[in-house]
């Protein structure tokens, strides 16, 4: 009887190692995870960047496929079925006003999503 309980109480602690490492490991992040907002004007847009400008100040971002792209403008023309995969190139134009949230790492900055705002 004392060995059962004994089993009982060890599988209860893994269960209770395990679940603990899983939900540290969901809320643990790699470092430079802090987000950055720049509200600004792109001077400059390629398939792996995106420069914006505010006032005197110009910052280059990174963007990449996991770049969150928000417009309400749209690039499939009347009766297109063909799913495309957007890019950063054919959403965001030199001239748009944009608001980028962007990571930080060294001196690195990624894109996380790039708004683009109405005209």
């Amino acid at each position: 009887m004392i060995d059962r309980l004994r089993y009982l109480y060890l599988s209860v602690a893994a269960m209770l190692a395990v679940a603990i490492t899983v939900a540290g490991a969901q809320t643990t992040s790699k470092a430079g995870s802090k987000f950055y907002v720049m509200t600004g004007v792109v001077t400059g847009v390629s398939a792996s960047s995106l420069t914006v400008g505010r006032g005197q100040n110009e910052m280059m971002f990174g963007v990449d496929a996991s770049t969150r792209l928000v417009t309400t403008r749209t690039t499939a023309g009347k009766g297109d079925l063909v799913y495309r995969e957007r890019r950063v190139t054919d959403l965001v134009k030199p001239g748009d006003r944009v608001r980028v949230t962007y990571r930080r790492s060294g001196s690195v900055m990624s894109a996380v999503e790039v708004r683009v705002a109405q005209k």
